[in-house]
Parts: C-alpha cells; structure tokens; sequence
C-alpha cells in the first residue's frame, strides 16, 4: 500500500456485502443453539440431523454469497481487498486466517468431522 491509495467503490461495496452476509449468517435459526443437531450410528455408519431444512436452505443461500468466487462478498476477494488497505501486523493475522481456511478446502474431508452434537442410542 503507498500513501494516498484509495480503496475504489467495488472495494467498499464487497467489504459492505461481506459484513452484510456475516450479520446475516450470525442471525440464521440454523446455526442458534437451540436448533436441535444430533449424531446417529450404525455399526460403522453415521447420520448427522441438522435441524429444520428450511432453516438450513435459508442459511445455505447466505453462505453461498460468502463461498462463490466471482460473488462480491466472496471470502478470498474480501481477504484480497483487505490485504490491499493493510499493513503489517493486520495483515499478518489476515494472512493467518486465509491459509488456514486454504488449508481446510485443500485436506481431504475425514468423516465424521467433529461438530457439537449430542448422540443418539
């Protein structure tokens, strides 16, 4: 960043968004604590209850905004403009926060991923 940079419209507007769909993300029914989650098992076989579907469609559409490349408020590109307006140490928790979500979408999925569920018998 050097001296007089300004951030452009598209770069406030996809800060704007982003920030607008965690808000919203934050407020969903599906991800309050009183959404009933639960593990079942079979042998080896698991079952995860996520609660009520229209709660989940309704909190998929938000995170889908967040997930999409080429969406305003997408993860990376927000990360993108932040980086640009920052300078160290910011930027270093910024870049901390980046890799380790890179990181997640790089490993390979182990199931049963833990989540806080309570089992059923």
């Amino acid at each position: 960043m050097s001296i007089g940079d300004q951030p452009t419209q598209d770069d406030v507007d996809s800060l704007a968004s982003f920030v607008e769909a965690v808000a919203e993300l934050d407020s969903e029914p599906f991800f309050s604590r009183d959404e009933p989650r639960k593990l079942s098992s079979s042998g080896d076989k698991f079952t995860y209850h996520l609660g009520d579907r229209f709660h989940f469609r309704s909190a998929l559409i938000t995170f889908r905004r967040i997930w999409m490349k080429g969406d305003a408020e997408n993860f990376e590109h927000v990360c993108n403009v932040i980086w640009k307006f920052t300078t160290p140490p910011p930027n270093t928790f910024l870049a901390f926060i980046r890799d380790s979500i890179r990181k997640e979408l790089d490993e390979e999925p182990q199931w049963p991923r833990p989540i806080n569920v309570q089992a059923e018998s």
